[in-house]
């Protein structure tokens, strides 16, 4: 065997040691926390401690995950490949592999789809782009479905703060149970899509419960009918960030 298959072998073989150990943490940090939240019920100790006892154990967890995650994302870039194909539609083409980070497609991509408007950028440099006055948003991907596949939306802004609970992701026409959580400085709807046989399209359809302008909510000077900053969209294997999951258990309010 060459050295060159001996390293990537060495690789793909550590990178099958963290999916484990996230699969194995995940386990682990819900039981935690459902314990922790139990604990403290049966205890019934004043708020001020109980916060205090949560957070405590919340940045714990965090420091874990993030040294996972890093570890991970190190591993990653000596292997992640991609191929992306897009036409005047936005139609997407990923073809994933065992060892792969995932794919990534900005703001200058997504702006091409309909109901997106022309990129803009954040005083911190941010690329985004709005999407436009039709509560829905409707995306075309090719997509390799073969596993499951972890879609992340990454937000710059929502026109209103709300509706980072009342708005509703649909893959190929079913409602699909997603998180939303600050990355900071971002915002992120994640979701995992189930595995399907169906390779030639996915369908993704964001549904807001309407869209205003800042005008009209007082909070600027913009005529525009907007919904959702997109700053890019992101697919991958599920489970890779551990950070995740502190999130979905609420320690952190």
């Amino acid at each position: 065997m060459s050295i060159e298959n001996q390293q990537n072998l060495g690789v793909s073989e550590l990178l099958d040691d963290i999916q484990f150990v996230n699969q194995s943490t995940e386990k682990e940090i819900e039981r935690v926390g459902d314990d922790i939240r139990q604990r403290i019920d049966e205890a019934k100790l004043p708020q001020n401690l109980s916060n205090s006892i949560i957070d405590e154990v919340s940045e714990q967890l965090g420091q874990l995950a993030m040294k996972v995650n890093l570890t991970q994302k190190a591993v990653y870039s000596l292997q992640a490949t991609r191929k992306i194909s897009t036409a005047a539609e936005s139609e997407f083409v990923v073809e994933r592999k065992k060892d792969q980070s995932g794919v990534s497609f900005p703001a200058n991509i997504i702006s091409e789809n309909n109901n997106m408007l022309p990129v803009e950028k954040s005083p911190d440099g941010i690329s985004y782009c709005w999407s436009g006055s039709d509560p829905e948003i409707l995306f075309n991907f090719s997509l390799n479905r073969q596993h499951k596949l972890e879609m992340q939306i990454h937000l710059s802004a929502l026109i209103k703060p709300e509706y980072s609970k009342k708005l509703k992701v649909f893959i190929d026409g079913q409602h699909i149970k997603h998180r939303f959580y600050l990355d900071d400085p971002l915002f992120v709807i994640s979701c995992v899509l189930p595995v399907s046989t169906n390779t030639k399209q996915t369908e993704v359809r964001l549904l807001l419960p309407g869209t205003h302008s800042p005008t009209e909510l007082g909070s600027g000077a913009d005529n525009r009918i907007l919904g959702l900053a997109i700053s890019e969209v992101r697919f991958g294997s599920p489970g890779g960030r551990l950070s995740y999951l502190i999130k979905r258990l609420g320690l952190k309010k």
